[in-house]
């Protein structure tokens, strides 16, 4: 008996994880990584 909403949590904190690795690809391209660099450690398990 697996509880829907730990899957839900999983799935968010894998997606945000993904959108966050590919943000911070364009951040360095676009020379904004020390901007993003400190929102970053909010998400940061």
């Amino acid at each position: 008996s697996g509880s829907p909403n730990l899957a839900k949590q999983i799935y968010l904190l894998t997606s945000l994880n993904i959108s966050t690795r590919l943000f911070n690809k364009l951040a360095k391209r676009k020379g904004i990584n020390k901007i993003y660099s400190g929102k970053n450690d909010l998400f940061s398990v």
